[in-house]
């Protein structure tokens, strides 16, 4: 599977399509997919969900770069981040470095449509609901992601479409 020169890492908001695009690009090209919040859910033994409940937000982003580390020195893969790790600088720095960094970009109304609808499945991450949950997400991290990026894609697109313009960066 030796097809990427080098990590194609995908960030986004919640809902940006990280975990489907990332897979179904991997697919395509013949690429590994990891998906850094199920290797975290894995190395740690207990969802993601869980972990934050007993350890803390703070304990939680000091694991997550730990397995972003392991993830970004491992062979070049496509890796779908989790939405938080563009938050701490130096994950940003290594991101950079270790590949091509893809936003996953879509308005926050669209992502609070999503997450609405996935809301069985992702509990919030905050006290509001996930129309005042996703604007806040937006206005706090648009910017980081796109500081961190390489190139920006429209992922309010069909699957297709979003899938197709990722390929194409590979």
């Amino acid at each position: 599977m030796g097809v990427l020169a080098s990590h194609l890492i995908l960030v986004g908001l919640r809902c940006s399509g990280k975990t489907t695009v990332g897979r179904r690009v991997a697919e395509t090209i013949g690429a590994r997919f990891v998906d850094a919040d199920v290797r975290f859910a894995a190395e740690q033994g207990v969802e993601i969900s869980e972990f934050v409940r007993r350890e803390g937000w703070s304990a939680f982003r000091r694991a997550e770069s730990v397995v972003l580390d392991r993830l970004l020195s491992e062979p070049p893969s496509v890796i779908a981040t989790g939405g938080g790790v563009v938050l701490d600088p130096e994950n940003r720095l290594r991101m950079r470095a270790a590949g091509r960094v893809v936003y996953l970009r879509l308005r926050a109304d669209v992502a609070a449509s999503r997450l609405a609808n996935a809301d069985a499945i992702r509990p919030p991450l905050t006290a509001f609901g996930p129309v005042d949950e996703a604007r806040a997400m937006f206005a706090d991290r648009d910017g980081v992601y796109r500081g961190v990026c390489h190139v920006i894609v429209d992922a309010e697109s069909d699957l297709e479409h979003v899938t197709a313009a990722v390929v194409a960066l590979t």
